[in-house]
């Protein structure tokens, strides 16, 4: 019998994520039909509540309500409460639980795009969102002493620096003004770059100008909406052969999801192979 997955919002992964999920599922044995919405109000409130309900799996949630998701929840997982934003919901007898599978992934993401060479210290991130705020979590406990966040509305960016001003108070958190000019400045400065969610369409193109993207730049991108980004392509043709696009981040996310609501982890190469299957351009 097949089971309700909610889908809450607009994932990361955009049109992708819910087909994604449902064919992860099924490489377990476990059935399901997504239904997506973005409720506000009473309606997200009920939604919520509903996880509990029988007949459904559990959750995936998006932008732009992992925080309020977050606080809607009976109880937050260690990472979910840190962060202050919830990716993934489930049931837990009569309780709701929020979890932020998010940060493990990028950590994963993080492993593949440095490899065996020194994690850089200094760090840009583009969008304050729920990702957002997950890979600033990971950046902070993975010893970086520098982190610049960026957002098209800087009142989300100075929540961020806000939320985590505790954690980071022994290195450099600050938000910062989505203008080119700015941009340049701190790109210049780091090493790492990554794309935390920073655009609504993600095919309006690179949210960075290529010109300001350098040969020895890592470039993590967590959009998995396409094989490549707009991002990760712009970097490639300005040389920075260590670009990364949100396939990793996405199938270890998703991994996670089936592990939590199932007990069970689908193989890593059937997994991919789904992922293939579920993207809109291969419909």
């Amino acid at each position: 019998m097949s089971r309700r997955l909610l889908v809450l919002g607009t994932p990361a992964a955009r049109a992708a994520e819910p087909a994604f999920v449902a064919a992860a599922l099924a490489l377990v044995g476990v059935e399901v039909t997504p239904e997506a919405t973005t409720p506000t109000g009473p309606a997200l409130v009920e939604a919520v509540r509903s996880v509990r309900g029988k007949g459904v799996l559990g959750a995936v949630v998006g932008a732009p309500l992992e925080e309020k998701v977050a606080g809607l929840a009976d109880r937050l997982s260690d990472d979910a409460r840190t962060i202050g934003a919830a990716d993934t919901l489930s049931a837990e007898g009569t309780r709701v639980v929020g979890h932020a599978l998010t940060g493990a992934a990028v950590r994963g993401a993080l492993d593949q795009l440095v490899g065996a060479r020194r994690l850089p210290k200094a760090a840009v991130v583009l969008g304050a969102g729920g990702t957002g705020r997950a890979v600033v979590h990971t950046l902070i406990t993975s010893g970086f002493l520098s982190i610049v966040v960026f957002d098209h509305r800087l009142h989300r960016a100075e929540g961020l620096v806000r939320h985590f001003a505790r954690s980071s108070a022994h290195m450099e958190l600050r938000a910062r003004p989505w203008h080119e000019a700015v941009l340049e400045s701190e790109i210049a400065r780091t090493k790492l770059l990554v794309d935390a969610g920073s655009a609504e369409d993600p095919a309006a193109g690179s949210p960075v100008p290529e010109a300001l993207l350098v040969p020895d730049l890592f470039v993590l991108d967590a959009d998995a909406s396409r094989p490549t980004t707009a991002l990760v392509e712009a970097a490639r043709r300005a040389g920075a052969a260590n670009a990364l696009g949100g396939d990793d981040l996405l199938l270890a996310r998703v991994a996670a999801m089936v592990e939590l609501w199932t007990g069970r982890r689908p193989e890593a190469e059937a997994l991919a192979a789904a992922l293939a299957t579920c993207r809109p351009e291969a419909a």
